[in-house]
């Protein structure tokens, strides 16, 4: 085990953002800023609104807005009220807290909401009281292992002491605006989306950055910004020149959610032109210890200041931290393998569960809800890994089951159970692939070894792998002329950039627009120099799985310029022109 480091010093309470200039500015969107000032009223008026809520009592948070997410909280703080954080509000998740909590806010069935007092004049005043660094500030709720949320508990003192320890390794200077591609109803989004900004004089972008054309487009009108984003995210951005705009502007980026893939990570750190900071922890720690991965050496972590580590009695790693709630050791879930000087590396997790697509998926939880169905005698959930890791479902269909199966065939089953678990799952992490059958593979001794588990999903089984998924569109014919081409095009439905944007109703992405277009234009015109820019950008209409396109590329040779247009009949659905600079 590795020395311990010094630890941090607690930082004591979070009123002194009261105290900072009113017209420090704390959020922006479409060029409009929104100041301390402004943070304040709304605090104010949501603090009146929950004047006689018993003292330490439990609400509800769930606000997909940065700004209002802001105000709520800390009026729910400075009433001494605790706020509870669930990661999403689906009807599952609403269901299984009822009743936890003495009311939501925010969008959630019941909320609470402003009465008329909050149209008062912004000049009103309300006395604010100091926040009580040891109260228990937030609830975050995770994926548990029984299959009831887990709840891990944060007080004040562990978050602002968390906030210091990432201003030691990771400073912010100026007023950087904060991009972000990850939720801050989960721990991560949290720290890095709202309680940074508001501990260390950054802004957060009041929109959330769920395509990467947003954010290409959002990081091209700041010239100094930070980025929160997961491996989700980063390992999905489009190889298009149209990054190289955005050198130079990012004072950090961060990566946190999971491990980032060496190759994913180089090959981000290259598209963006900055280093990928990521972070390892979890809810209940917090961060632990962060890295860059280079070519040139093995990815190992650095722990973070104040981190003390031991090998337990049965052999795993336990952690002392002032980002924990006491001074007690806890038990990590990972195995950690020590290297010189100081760092480790992951060797994977100890318990079931997992993490799929950077989000955590608790799968015993996920068994337990295919139980409840009645065509299901017994479930079981593996984790496939491959290009893109994936829940694969084992399934033993009750008498029932296996009579709608033979009348009706499989693909009703598997909906409906796909349904059933989308009350409780967002849709990324829903298993892919199925397996039913009328019994699962029981050794003699009555278990179910993985091994015999995971073979039920090989290339070898009933159920094939699927198949390596496309990322061009099929040219069905060309017209060039001069400086213009028109391309016919069709866009597959399985093209791999329709994964996970969005699952449900799956859109080609802008950017993936733009990088079709300049592929093409540099295949077919001897376009010199590099990309430079985007001009007229218009994005009018979705373009859908299976799509017929035409593109039209016209280059403006005497002006360096291609411009693009992406049609079918008389609907256009999107538009723009690639500029181009000569080495």
């Amino acid at each position: 085990m590795p020395p311990a480091s010094n630890p941090v010093p607690a930082i004591t309470s979070l009123s002194d953002l009261w105290h900072q200039h009113p017209n420090r500015p704390i959020a922006i969107e479409a060029g409009k800023r929104w100041s301390l000032a402004d943070l304040r009223h709304r605090v104010e008026l949501w603090f009146e609104a929950l004047e006689g809520a018993p003292h330490g009592s439990r609400w509800v948070l769930y606000n997909p807005d940065p700004f209002e997410f802001s105000a709520q909280m800390l009026a729910l703080w400075s009433r001494g009220l605790v706020a509870c954080l669930p990661g999403d509000n689906l009807p599952g998740t609403q269901s299984e807290l009822t009743g936890y909590a003495e009311g939501a806010l925010g969008q959630w069935s019941n909320a609470l909401e402003l009465n008329a007092q909050a149209a008062r004049p912004d000049n009103a005043n309300t006395a604010l009281p100091a926040l009580d660094p040891d109260a228990l500030a937030v609830e975050v709720f995770t994926s548990g292992s029984t299959g009831a949320p887990s709840i891990v508990p944060k007080h004040l003192r562990q978050l602002i002491a968390e906030m210091h320890t990432l201003e030691t390794l990771f400073p912010v200077t100026g007023q950087p605006v904060v991009l972000s591609t990850v939720s801050h109803q989960h721990i991560y989004g949290f720290l890095f989306r709202i309680l940074r900004p508001l501990c260390n004089g950054s802004l957060f972008e009041r929109r959330l950055c769920h395509f990467m054309e947003d954010l290409l487009q959002l990081a091209g009108q700041y010239h100094d910004v930070i980025l929160v984003s997961s491996p989700t995210h980063l390992k999905r951005l489009p190889d298009t020149a149209a990054w190289q705009g955005t050198h130079g502007r990012w004072q950090w980026a961060f990566s946190s959610a999971g491990p980032l893939a060496p190759e994913d990570s180089l090959r981000a750190q290259a598209l963006l032109g900055t280093a990928i900071r990521e972070i390892y922890g979890s809810s209940e720690t917090g961060g632990i210890a962060w890295r860059v991965q280079a070519p040139d050496h093995s990815a190992c972590w650095t722990p973070s200041p104040g981190m003390i580590f031991r090998e337990g009695a049965d052999g795993s790693t336990e952690l002392r931290s002032p980002h924990l709630p006491s001074d007690d050791w806890m038990r990590l879930d990972d195995t950690l393998e020590w290297q010189a000087g100081s760092q480790f590396r992951l060797l994977g997790r100890t318990d079931r569960i997992v993490k799929v697509e950077g989000k955590r998926v608790a799968i015993a939880a996920m068994e337990q809800h295919l139980k409840a169905r009645p065509e299901i005698a017994e479930a079981r959930i593996v984790l496939l890994s491959g290009q893109r890791d994936a829940l694969a479902a084992a399934v033993e269909l009750t008498p029932d089951g296996q009579r709608q199966m033979a009348t009706g065939g499989r693909r009703p089953l598997t909906q409906a159970f796909r349904a059933a678990l989308a009350e409780h799952y967002e849709p990324v992490v829903l298993p892919r692939r199925w397996h039913l059958c009328e019994s699962l593979p029981y050794d003699p001794q009555g278990k179910l070894p993985l091994v015999a588990l995971q073979g039920l999903f090989t290339e070898n089984s009933a159920i094939e792998s699927p198949p390596e998924k496309p990322d061009q569109p099929v040219v069905h014919s060309n017209d060039h002329e001069g400086d213009q081409i028109r391309l016919d095009l069709h866009v597959p439905g399985n093209l791999i950039y329709f994964d996970g944007h969005f699952e449900q109703y799956p859109v080609l992405p802008g950017v993936v627009q733009v990088h079709w277009a300049q592929q093409f234009a540099s295949r077919h015109f001897d376009v010199p120099g590099r990309f430079t820019s985007l001009e007229v950008i218009k994005f009018q209409q979705v373009i859908l799985p299976d799509a017929r396109l035409t593109l039209l590329l016209t280059y403006h040779r005497e002006k360096g310029k291609v411009s693009f247009q992406y049609e079918a009949g008389n609907q256009r659905y999107s538009s723009g022109r690639i500029c181009f600079a000569s080495e």
